[in-house]
């Protein structure tokens, strides 16, 4: 086992721990590269930003001039040869591992951000802990949130290379991603499905005549749902699907999700699971880690900047699911019932082992169910489990 070069030389804590984590849980990583990837790290869980320029009192080095260190922060994004997904890859396969030993299904969501209307970042993210933990992303300069198939089909493929140990995956996505292509690929690839339709997706059998109704034309009244079997959908591909349509009250949009299963009121709460994405999204950028205030404006930078923010929201998620194990929680967050994100009861457990002298807990596995929903408040609880309630609910089977 290699030592850590810094182990006699500093007293930073948190460095300590996260050179250890990645050390142990990356594979073919220069040291070079590790020892100051882990000090990015340290310095973004320290100081919450994505703006380098904020980072030098959270590091230690020879360095004497501030200039110096954003030097380094910029050849560590310049480098083509940062591995970023041997480096990540293997630290989130760890964390969910049990999984699949369990056999649990694996819940994908994907989704596009844009940043400063000039690069867009397709993600595709873990949902866990009722939250989205990133598995790999992808950066392109391209000025809208709408993406071609041929876009993204190498990141779902490095992906599915990754997860071919888990027999049961299903991909979470909303409108810009329905269609044909992506659900070619998700048939050939054997993996589960729930995508949202677009209002005037051309929806067959649902009625004796032969031509095509508007999904729109198929919502129903309030609180009621419907369910079609094997209904064919897009005329070029016809291809075949199962239909759950729902009108909520309170929802700014009524809902159309296409299943590969038969649909039940659980279609709607699958597909419900990709909402955490949008979750990730707000954390990477104004909520947690300030990304639109990085001074980095290339693509491939940017790539291996996010490498920062997914290891530390993965490094801060498993703390806060381990303090809340412990049974600690209650001394960083002052609700009664857990009223924070994993993220940010991590993230202040790491700010009391700085300034408080409280110890590092063993990080195990992301949970897969959330034992401990998160709500801010009673009204935000009741909100949730009182929301998507039906009166009415009709099946029909498709016509051939």
């Amino acid at each position: 086992k290699s030592k850590n070069p810094y182990k006699m030389k500093t007293e930073n804590r948190i460095f300590s721990q996260v050179y250890s984590y990645l050390e142990q849980g990356s594979r073919f990583v220069d040291k070079r590269h590790l020892t100051v990837l882990s000090w990015m790290v340290t310095a973004l869980l320290s100081s919450q930003s994505l703006n380098q320029a904020r980072w030098e009192p959270f590091v230690q080095s020879r360095a004497e001039q501030a200039n110096s260190y954003q030097r380094r922060w910029n050849r560590f994004c310049q480098n083509g040869r940062v591995a970023v997904e041997k480096i990540y890859i293997p630290l989130i396969l760890k964390a969910i591992e049990t999984w699949k030993e369990k056999g649990e299904r694996l819940y994908l969501a994907i989704d596009t951000t844009l940043l400063w209307n000039q690069y867009c970042f397709v993600y595709l993210a873990v949902v866990c802990g009722g939250r989205a933990v990133p598995l790999m992303w992808m950066g392109l300069e391209h000025g809208s949130a709408s993406l071609a198939f041929e876009k993204y089909e190498p990141l779902l493929d490095r992906a599915k290379g990754y997860l071919q140990g888990f027999e049961n995956v299903m991909l979470l996505a909303d409108r810009g991603f329905a269609n044909q292509q992506l659900i070619q690929w998700l048939r050939k690839n054997t993996w589960h499905w729930c995508l949202r339709l677009p209002c005037d997706t051309l929806i067959y059998g649902v009625r004796r005549r032969g031509f095509g109704y508007e999904v729109r034309e198929l919502y129903p009244p309030k609180r009621q749902a419907c369910f079609y079997r094997n209904v064919q959908v897009w005329q070029e591909a016809r291809i075949t699907a199962h239909l759950a349509l729902a009108s909520v009250p309170g929802v700014k949009d009524n809902w159309a999700i296409l299943s590969d299963e038969p649909p039940t009121l659980d279609t709607f709460w699958q597909y419900g699971l990709r909402f955490p994405i949008e979750h990730l999204f707000l954390d990477s950028k104004s909520g947690v880690f300030d990304w639109e205030h990085s001074r980095v404006r290339s693509a491939a930078c940017l790539e291996r900047l996010y490498l920062i923010v997914a290891i530390s929201i993965l490094f801060a998620t498993l703390t806060g699911m381990a303090v809340q194990q412990s049974g600690s929680r209650r001394q960083v967050d002052a609700h009664f019932r857990r009223g924070l994100s994993y993220l940010k009861i991590g993230l202040r457990w790491l700010a009391g082992v700085v300034h408080k002298a409280r110890p590092f807990l063993r990080l195990d596995h992301l949970f897969s169910v959330d034992p401990f929903p998160c709500f801010a408040s009673r009204k935000a609880r009741q909100d949730y489990y009182g929301k998507i309630t039906f009166s009415f609910i009709q099946e029909f089977e498709a016509f051939t």
